[in-house]
């Protein structure tokens, strides 16, 4: 996704994890570290992604919040119990968690984290199986419509039709790599493996 096409035009967060978790797009979106340690990438280069045991998680700002548009990518290496439920990356405007080695996918239309004890989003899920310890490129696209599309390692995902939930657990604010946060019940489905190279847009990338 978005080969060929300028890969900073809308970026508004890069996190390379080049031996912090620091914003690079000058943007100021820097995370704060809670747990999680430096590690090699997928390149084999030491200090270059964060690896994360299941109790840890990387945590920003709500400034994030707000995108109607907007493109998540991110580079993963999952382990742990395959038949687990992990939430890898989150923000207010949606989230990407595997379950059962599965995929599911969420968008708050508020894209305020589904503020209230109830909140609401529309949820995809795949039925592809994501291979535990092997490094994959993911990118979730949402627009404005509240349809979202996905690549896993450059191949578009068939992600079926959507289903709307209005009771799922809500305040999902903040931008939180390898775990849930929520006010209602603070932090779980801890990730357990290795994330490297995040990206978010504000504009929904196009397959290129």
């Amino acid at each position: 996704v978005g080969l060929g096409q300028n890969l900073n035009e809308g970026l508004v967060a890069y996190y390379p994890f080049n031996g912090n978790a620091n914003d690079e797009s000058g943007n100021g979106k820097d995370l704060s570290v809670e747990g999680a340690t430096l590690t090699e990438n997928r390149l084999g280069e030491a200090n270059s992604a964060y690896s994360f045991d299941g109790n840890d998680y990387l945590i920003g700002d709500k400034s994030l919040n707000g995108l109607q548009n907007f493109t998540k990518s991110i580079w993963f290496k999952a382990g742990g119990n395959a038949n687990g439920f992990y939430r890898l990356f989150n923000t207010g405007n949606g989230s990407i968690s595997i379950y059962n080695q599965q995929l599911y996918f969420t968008i708050h239309p508020k894209r305020d984290g589904g503020k209230g004890y109830h909140g609401e989003g529309y949820v995809y899920s795949t039925e592809i199986t994501i291979s535990m310890d092997t490094w994959h490129h993911l990118a979730m696209v949402g627009n404005a419509e509240h349809h979202a599309t996905a690549y896993l390692d450059g191949a578009l995902i068939n992600l079926g039709d959507r289903f709307y939930d209005n009771g799922m657990q809500s305040n999902h604010e903040h931008n939180v790599i390898g775990a849930s946060y929520a006010h209602d019940d603070g932090y779980k489905y801890h990730y357990t493996g290795q994330i490297d190279d995040i990206r978010i847009y504000n504009r929904a990338l196009s397959e290129a």
